[in-house]
């Protein structure tokens, strides 16, 4: 955050206010009308380098405190796969078992082109991504 502080110091006043505004959702019409500039000069001034920079530093900041990472979304949706299959929605676990299947993490059809008969194959070829991922993930 101090790295974004000394970014935004940089800034006029008139400046950091867009950055305030623009930063909430990225929407240069609306953040303009906030701050009273001109749509115009708005677009100016987001194209500056150092307004540049500073919703760079945003962004990285909003992305480490998001703590979403590949293992992260593995791991909700076999929770949600389970959480599915639990509830007897079996459509809903059939669409996360085939999200899981394509992450790549564990691309468990990239090897070879398989046709899979069963849920317990899908489910053998899930857990061996979930384990090579597990250590994909330790090194």
């Amino acid at each position: 955050m101090s790295k974004l502080l000394n970014l935004v110091a940089a800034l006029s006043d008139r400046h950091a206010a867009l950055l305030i505004e623009y930063a909430k959702d990225f929407d240069i019409v609306r953040a303009a009308r906030c701050t009273s500039i001109k749509q115009s000069e708005a677009k100016l001034i987001i194209e500056g380098v150092a307004f540049r920079r500073c919703v760079e530093q945003i962004q990285a900041d909003r992305l480490a405190d998001s703590s979403v990472d590949a293992k992260w979304l593995l791991d909700e949706l076999v929770d949600n796969h389970r959480l599915a299959r639990q509830s007897g929605k079996l459509t809903a676990s059939n669409a996360a078992l085939g999200l899981i299947a394509r992450h790549t993490l564990v691309d468990a059809f990239a090897a070879e082109k398989i046709n899979v008969n069963s849920d317990a194959e899908v489910l053998d070829r899930l857990t061996r991504g979930r384990e090579r991922t597990a250590k994909h993930v330790s090194h």
